[in-house]
């Protein structure tokens, strides 16, 4: 009895911590705290959970005597993309790393230091030396005659270095990289039922409201502390966020959630009746409620008025719009959305909508200053790009080589940690090699998802749960093997037209994929995805979707 129980309360354990951590990556600083050498105290905390969570998922299996591990599209990509920014922080000899980072190589002569680290702190001191005028930038991209002693050069240049400028940096990133990539693992390989991925949507909608409802509520009262105590000396905020930018984020990938939610209400109780409208009393409630959410964030991101938020929104909500018109079961949903648009433009303007359209009317304006700011930063990355073209300058480096290209360095008064487009940043941090290996995987969840299991015009992965490989070696335990899958070409076709039937799957697909669509487009203009609550949402967003497309149909027999 107890060796049976023991899995079950793994099991409850894991589901129950992941929720908690929805939540609390939310409301808490890990959503709003901007880069920093001491590490946030609720970064600390999630990290913490996560591999906890993890522990308690590998201990189960080895318990049961088989350790498993799901196979999605973003496996191999994820581990590609760890290995290779573990190869950064690797020390390589002078005349490798003068062959495959020039750059890096040029940096660490002309310092001239011994100790690497004195490398990133010569790099902050510019990145403040403006605040501290008595401190002179340092020379190391300017063209001097004399920066180190010449004996010291030497035994500098004779010093294996790493492709990484700052190694702590790198190191932070990749934790947080990790962190993201725990959350990914620990929901395919954990979360199983459609009740689980249904509490888990319940969750992180109920959670968009809450955030939603706190910046409207700070919109009208005209508060400049967040939950009116914490002064963070920002007049940005909204919500739980320090950037209103962020929160639209926030906001637009949890939207498509609830209009796939509303989706799976439509297909699922009213396959045979041509109304809209269940007659299910429990499907009516959830209808108004999913309409509630939908109402009040979509207002809540308008009134945030950011730029990039509306723009991803609004390209979501037209992308939406399309499915529904191509999908012959989906088209009288059309009507569903314009009442929705019109109820939350009406709550716009009896709260007051005109900040809002001067706000964005200016967005696209040649003299914004925030697009003028953006502007010189892409050109500037842009520069540095050119400079670290093949392994970047070592992830999480930004802050520390930016000020060396940067033509505006303060934007009033704030340091530049991002490059506001997070796939400049990445190409500049990873190089060309880095950047591709992230196309790789989001091509590879798309295709998957969106093209194979939704669509069917291509081939997929299928979702199967191995220990091939893994196992074996630990002789104590009772391997199982997973039989393989001996369906004909036919069936698995006509499996898979039952899954894109299924109201359920159907609908968390729907929702998923273009959430995670939306932050992709809004990544173009802001850095979100180094955003540690939309990184955190981002993650869980591909796990519920990865594991809703591989999942058994409703009348499959399990």
């Amino acid at each position: 009895m107890t060796s049976k129980r023991f899995p079950d309360i793994c099991n409850t354990a894991i589901f129950y911590g992941i929720v908690f951590l929805i939540v609390f990556t939310s409301f808490t600083t890990v959503s709003t705290m901007p880069f920093t050498f001491e590490m946030p105290w609720s970064l600390g905390i999630t990290a913490l959970m996560v591999l906890i969570l993890i522990a308690l998922w590998l201990f189960k299996d080895i318990y049961q005597g088989t350790l498993t591990f799901s196979r999605t599209p973003l496996n191999l990509p994820f581990l590609v993309f760890v290995i290779f920014i573990l190869f950064q922080q690797l020390p390589l000899p002078p005349r490798i790393l003068q062959f495959i980072s020039p750059s890096s190589a040029s940096i660490y002569k002309m310092i001239g230091n011994e100790n690497l680290e004195e490398v990133s702190k010569i790099l902050l001191t510019d990145n403040l030396h403006i605040q501290k005028p008595n401190i002179p930038p340092s020379p190391v991209l300017q063209d001097q005659d004399e920066i180190a002693p010449s004996d010291k050069r030497e035994k500098t240049n004779q010093k294996w270095r790493p492709v990484t400028l700052y190694t702590y940096a790198t190191k932070i990133e990749l934790l947080r990289l990790l962190i993201s990539i725990g959350i990914f693992f620990l929901m395919v390989n954990n979360i199983r039922s459609r009740q689980q991925i249904q509490f888990i949507v319940l969750v992180i909608i109920i959670t968009g409201v809450s955030v939603a409802f706190l910046g409207l509520l700070q919109y009208v009262s005209g508060t400049e502390k967040i939950f009116w105590r914490y002064d963070i000396k920002r007049t940005s905020f909204f919500g739980t966020f320090s950037n209103r930018d962020h929160f639209a984020c926030y906001m637009s990938m949890i939207i498509p959630l609830v209009f796939g939610l509303i989706i799976t209400e439509y297909l699922h109780y009213r396959r045979d009746n041509s109304q809209f409208y269940p007659q299910s009393d429990s499907a009516g409630h959830k209808t108004f409620f999913y309409t509630f959410a939908i109402v009040i964030m979509l207002s809540s991101l308008f009134l945030a008025r950011s730029g990039g938020g509306a723009f991803a929104m609004i390209t979501s909500l037209f992308l939406l719009t399309g499915i529904m018109a191509c999908r012959k079961r989906l088209r009288k949903m059309v009507w569903y959305v314009i009442p929705v648009l019109l109820v939350t433009f009406g709550l716009l303007v009896w709260i007051g909508i005109h900040p809002v359209i001067e706000k964005l009317s200016t967005t696209i304006d040649r003299e914004n200053p925030s697009l003028q700011a953006r502007l010189e930063f892409w050109k500037d990355t842009i520069s540095a790009i050119k400079n670290f073209p093949l392994f970047g300058c070592g992830i999480g480096v930004f802050p520390f080589i930016y000020p060396h290209y940067s033509t505006v360095t303060y934007v009033h008064g704030t340091l530049i940690n991002h490059a506001h487009n997070d796939y400049l940043e990445l190409m500049l941090e990873t190089g060309i090699i880095g950047f591709m290996i992230i196309l790789w995987a989001l091509f590879r969840f798309i295709k998957d998802s969106a093209l194979y299991h939704m669509l069917g015009i291509t081939k997929g992965i299928d979702h199967e749960r191995s220990d091939r490989g893994l196992m074996p070696y630990l002789k104590i335990f009772r391997t199982q093997r997973i039989p393989k899958d001996r369906e004909s070409h036919r069936q698995k076709h006509e499996d898979h037209l039952k899954k894109r039937n299924d109201p359920f799957i159907m609908g968390i697909a729907i929702g998923g994929i273009i959430g995670v669509i939306s932050i992709s487009l809004h990544s173009m203009v802001d850095f979100n995805t180094h955003i540690p609550a939309n990184a955190f949402l981002l993650s869980v967003l591909l796990g519920i979707t990865t594991v809703a497309v591989h999942m058994r149909h409703e009348n499959e027999k399990m």
